[in-house]
């Protein structure tokens, strides 16, 4: 009678497969992978276990198993681009402001006769126009200028640009104003003259409704030469200033 040693073999060898793969799938199913807020960061272990069976001439069986381990990242695809800092973001109130793109805002202001004829001034002002996401302002604007030291007056009526050249919030602006001025100094009568202003805006308060800044200009008004009684001349220079303002837009 041939004897079963091999078939029991083949039996043991058999069941001890199985219970290693049953092991080996049951601990694989408890690894799980690490969460991670970023899907790009996110680390997958994927483990693959082969079983090979070998038979020998003599009949008896062994099993060999081997297990390989692949670690991948998620996939990037589709990922949102980080948020703009905070000084990047779009300017709500030229974008999203209640007026929607009307504005208005009032401003005072004094400067100092840089040419020494005592004409140093106080100034009020107001200004209503446009805005949008890269132009502050775009309007016109209208001023009382007083002098401190004499009875003189001027009127200006004069077109507005602010900007700072970018469609995000800046604290810096630029600030351009050309017109003309209804003048009356001294006792030498009435005349219109040029009115040009450049200045250099710094923002201090910011809002989707209101905006505050301050304003540091150069002024220039081309004054017209008035002749006297004696044939002297008067006004015959160029007034100018250096001025500094506080504004407030809606």
């Amino acid at each position: 009678m041939t004897p079963c040693y091999p078939y029991k073999k083949r039996s043991i060898s058999a069941l001890l497969a199985i219970g290693f793969l049953l092991t080996a799938v049951a601990a694989s199913a408890k690894k799980q992978p690490e969460k991670s807020d970023d899907p790009a960061l996110t680390v997958v272990k994927t483990s693959t276990t082969t079983i090979t069976e070998i038979t020998y001439a003599d009949g008896s069986v062994a099993t060999r198993t081997s297990t390989d381990s692949v670690m991948s990242a998620g996939a990037a695809a589709g990922r949102e681009k980080p948020a703009r800092p905070g000084n990047s973001t779009p300017d709500p109130f030229g974008a999203e402001g209640t007026l929607n793109h009307f504005t208005w805002g009032v401003g005072l202001g004094s400067g100092v006769d840089l040419t020494a004829h005592d004409m140093t001034m106080f100034e009020i002002s107001a200004c209503f126009g446009y805005k949008n996401e890269w132009i502050r302002f775009a309007g016109i604007g209208a001023g009382i200028m007083s002098m401190m030291n004499n009875s003189s007056r001027c009127y200006p009526v004069y077109g507005m640009v602010r900007t700072s050249f970018s469609p995000y919030h800046r604290l810096c602006f630029l600030e351009a104003k050309a017109g003309a001025s209804f003048s009356s100094f001294l006792s030498y009568g009435s005349q219109t003259n040029f009115y040009g202003s450049l200045g250099f805006g710094l923002t201090l308060a910011h809002s989707r409704k209101f905006t505050s800044h301050v304003v540091l200009r150069g002024v220039i008004m081309p004054l017209n030469s008035v002749t006297l009684t004696d044939g002297m001349k008067a006004l015959d220079y160029t007034l100018a200033y250096a001025a500094i303002g506080l504004g407030c837009a809606f």
